[in-house]
């Protein structure tokens, strides 16, 4: 018998299985490898979401922002996107900023882990009155934008748009006026810029008391932005870091100068990321 392999999901021992009589083992079986395509045909639904990601989102019940500061690979930009598809889903009208580092970048990670996230039912081109949902690997999704049934729109930027034109946040006015779930407003993923941007985008959620996430990998140290959540932040939890043997590190922040939450995603806990492979490739550093 033949068991599909999975980054979560493990099929019983052979010293389980003997145990097991024929028709339990086919039931077995088939619930394993039924879960599996459920969740590759339908991620929203069915897909194995990861638990760090309920810690952050339990913030965003006290905080206005929230902050994932993310190793390689430690499933930030998939938090992102699905949060972002939650908010858009469950709060009609929504509108929401996602802002990359350039439009190559946009539609490769930020665009592409959207669309994976997207219900089953709305992967499939959608152009009727009040909903536009139209999308290519190639090119990522047409106007660089998608329009659900319920009204809500996902809007894809790039920072450089912003340097070359300011006024592209003007009159934004971001979530939705009649949230059932957290109001997501803005997701900035790898903010490189300076204060003033996203003092902007400040103003543009508060009209609808909306939320902005911010993904970040500090790879070359972190920004002026970064440093003003962190710069004497109080640690609420921390946890044991695998590469620094064993080293205590901050796990969950709470930011002393805004309304806050910073979390650190470890690439160890993506079952999905080859952290076994990233381990290797810095032992020693």
């Amino acid at each position: 018998m033949i068991w599909k392999k999975h980054s979560i999901l493990t099929p019983p021992t052979d010293e389980e299985i003997v145990l097991l009589d024929e028709e339990t083992l086919i039931e077995i079986h088939s619930i394993y490898h039924e879960a599996i395509d459920n969740a590759e045909r339908d991620p929203y639904r069915f897909g194995f979401r990861l638990p760090h990601w309920d810690k952050a989102e339990e913030q965003l019940t006290d905080v206005t922002e929230i902050v994932a500061l993310g190793g390689n690979r430690s499933g930030k930009t998939q938090w992102g996107a699905f949060t972002v598809v939650r908010a858009a889903l469950e709060n009609p009208g929504s509108e929401i900023f996602c802002f990359s580092q350039t439009a190559e970048v946009s539609i490769r990670q930020q665009q592409s882990a959207v669309w994976d996230w997207l219900p089953a039912e709305m992967r499939m081109k959608q152009t009727t009155s009040g909903t536009y949902i139209s999308y290519t690997k190639k090119n990522g999704f047409t106007d660089q934008s998608l329009i659900l049934p319920n009204g809500s729109q996902i809007i894809f930027k790039t920072y450089s748009q912003y340097q070359n034109n300011p006024t592209i946040l003007e009159g934004a006015e971001l979530g939705s006026r009649n949230p059932k779930w957290h109001n997501v407003g803005v997701w900035l993923d790898e903010y490189l810029l300076g204060p003033e941007m996203i003092n902007t985008l400040r103003f543009r959620i508060a009209t609808r008391d909306a939320k902005l996430l911010l993904t970040f990998t500090p790879i070359d140290g972190y920004t002026e932005v970064i440093k003003e959540y962190l710069e004497g932040a109080t640690t609420l939890q921390t946890r044991p870091a695998e590469l620094l043997n064993g080293e205590l590190v901050p796990y969950i922040q709470r930011s002393k100068k805004l309304n806050a939450s910073v979390h650190y995603f470890h690439s160890q806990d993506n079952p999905f990321g080859g952290y076994d492979r990233i381990k290797d490739t810095l032992k020693g550093r």
